[in-house]
């Protein structure tokens, strides 16, 4: 679980914590304060790996973890919210899972690791920036705010598309794994395996052996666009900042 959290909290985040909290900690010096992403990316994945683990606990006490002692159940509940987010190991059946279980296990899969790391997914700041930009909207703010640091509208503009690109992949995919399969599967199963592709998570409630030869390609396809796809789109967004050259009449 360590590794996995490691791996999944970025590059530029175990650099951050190793040069001001751990190396000036060793050197006896003044240690210095954590940037902004990197205070961002350890809230959201800590509050996503403990909300993980006490969905788990309490949705698959009586089901898949029924044989284990309670502190096995508790183990293995943090390690399924640990992995479902970049690793893809199971600690427990995942196609003996209550639907809503799995439904939680998508969720974790769609949002994944964040910037900068070895995981996939949307990233957990994406998640954070419109989580941010809906509780400012319904507390009547105009500015996304989050640890009383305002979010700039172009960051919110490519949090919301990076979100509705990758809502878009998961849909098609899943269509197209419920329209091919002779073999009968669940709505939320086809679900799993796309947000799993997606999420470069490797995950699977039993669909993959019985897929059809085109959702087999369409989720190899969607393993590549999970891993390339949201990075290059969020690069492409942000390099492409053009000036109309006029200020346009508002619409409302």
């Amino acid at each position: 679980s360590f590794l996995i959290i490691l791996g999944g909290i970025g590059f530029v985040v175990v650099d951050d914590v190793l040069y001001s909290q751990i190396l000036p900690r060793i050197k006896k010096q003044k240690r210095r304060r954590l940037n902004f992403h990197s205070t961002t990316v350890l809230i959201s994945t800590g509050f996503l790996l403990v909300l993980g683990t006490i969905l788990y606990f309490c949705c698959e006490y009586d089901n898949t973890m029924k044989d284990m002692h309670f502190l096995t159940r508790l183990n293995a509940s943090f390690f399924q919210s640990a992995s479902a987010r970049t690793a893809g190991f199971a600690s427990i059946d995942i196609a003996a899972e209550h639907d809503f279980t799995k439904i939680i296990t998508i969720v974790l899969m769609f949002i994944g690791a964040s910037p900068a790391s070895t995981g996939g997914g949307i990233k957990t700041t994406t998640f954070v920036v419109l989580a941010a930009a809906v509780c400012s909207a319904m507390s009547g703010r105009t500015d996304a705010v989050f640890r009383r640091r305002r979010i700039e509208q172009a960051t919110v503009y490519r949090a919301l598309a990076i979100f509705t690109a990758a809502l878009l992949v998961l849909l098609i995919t899943t269509g197209v794994i419920l329209s091919t399969n002779s073999v009968p599967i669940s709505g939320v199963d086809a679900l799993f395996e796309a947000a799993s592709a997606f999420g470069t998570v490797g995950l699977t409630a039993g669909v993959t052996p019985v897929l059809s030869v085109p959702s087999k390609l369409i989720v190899s396809l969607t393993m590549f666009i999970g891993r390339v796809g949201p990075v290059s789109l969020a690069l492409a967004l942000s390099l492409r900042h053009r000036d109309v050259g006029a200020v346009l009449p508002e619409g409302k």
